[in-house]
């Protein structure tokens, strides 16, 4: 099956696509056919949301809507989008999009759902902490968060760590102290680790519930679907694909 990436940040994407890697490997011997991803690539750089970024919030659906339909043009029965993005942007862009596309947020709160928790802790930038509060609200799920003072801490060590790709250890501290101080105090059953450069020190070791990577679920999500039967009456096709603002990366 042909599927799609829409990428936003180069990061996020490498890790998500390094992952469905690692699924096709393990199941490649036990299943044929051939999968093939295509990725649309707009050049697009990671952007941080505020509340009055309409202009560029725009241009970003608009991108990633022309990126949907030369995916789907190309053959693609669906698309992911491997970065967080504003929920209103995001249903904008699924209402109009030619192909089915998923994203973090749906593997995340799936993810709670078929495990049953009704209560998760999510930690990362402020602006996508509340991404993930709404989506797992709507499905009834309370979600524990740090006080205002801590998630300025962590987004405060996220943007250095975007620039140095490297966190300090008594900054790898302090983010423990924060998860530390809301396992004490209040009840959850899973932690939702929303920005990767929070991983290394929350490690399995640390973190004794379930330790929720939204990209890795969002991997997972897109193999399942991917090794489904065909959809539709496309057919795979070996040929190499050439777009504009576009390249294939690999074939399985």
């Amino acid at each position: 099956m042909k599927f799609g990436m829409i990428p936003v940040g180069r990061k996020e994407a490498l890790f998500t696509e390094n992952c469905i890697l690692f699924e096709f490997n393990k199941i490649k011997n036990s299943q044929g056919g051939l999968h093939q991803m295509i990725k649309f690539d707009a050049a697009l750089k990671p952007i941080e949301f505020q509340k009055d970024d309409n202009g560029r919030m725009q241009a970003l659906i608009e991108t990633i809507q022309r990126g949907a339909k030369q995916l789907y043009y190309n053959g693609a029965e669906f698309a992911f989008i491997p970065n967080h993005l504003p929920r209103e942007a995001f249903e904008k862009m699924r209402i109009k999009s030619p192909i089915k596309l998923l994203g973090t947020e749906d593997a995340v709160t799936d993810e709670c759902l078929s495990k049953g928790h009704r209560s998760v802790c999510v930690l990362g930038a402020p602006w996508i902490v509340e991404q993930y509060k709404a989506s797992l609200a709507d499905v009834g799920i309370d979600v524990v968060l740090p006080c205002e003072k801590d998630q300025k801490s962590l987004q405060t060590i996220i943007n250095l760590a975007k620039q140095t790709t490297h966190i300090a250890e008594n900054s790898q501290e302090k983010i423990r102290t924060v998860f530390d101080k809301l396992n004490k105090k209040k009840s959850f059953s899973a932690l939702v680790i929303a920005n990767l450069e929070l991983m290394p020190p929350l490690s399995g070791e640390f973190v004794p519930g379930d330790r929720l990577i939204p990209h890795r679920l969002l991997a997972n999500r897109v193999v399942a679907l991917a090794t489904k039967p065909p959809i539709g009456s496309r057919v795979d096709c070996l040929a190499k694909i050439q777009l504009e603002g576009s390249s294939r990366i690999w074939t399985e």
